[in-house]
């Protein structure tokens, strides 16, 4: 019988939940929110370009990771 461990993985996981020809997702470590992306829009403007989009990061998060993470969900298309 193996003894028991008391050890706990501390691994961060991510997930990331969005739509790729909005431009929006949002990733997701635990219960808390890490970044979310939309479309950079104008008010007053009825045709917007869906090559460009907006990336909110929360603070304490690690932002090489998260850029990452949205640029390799978008470039999937």
């Amino acid at each position: 019988m193996p003894p028991r461990s008391n050890f706990q993985d501390t691994k961060a996981s991510y997930r990331l939940i969005g739509n790729t020809s909005r431009r929006a997702c949002t990733i997701i470590s635990g219960d808390s929110i890490v970044s979310q992306t939309n479309l950079l829009y104008k008010l007053k403007k009825v045709v917007y370009s869906t090559r460009k989009f907006r990336v909110t990061i929360y603070p304490g998060n690690d932002t090489l990771l998260v850029m990452a993470m949205v640029m390799n969900f978008f470039m999937e298309k």
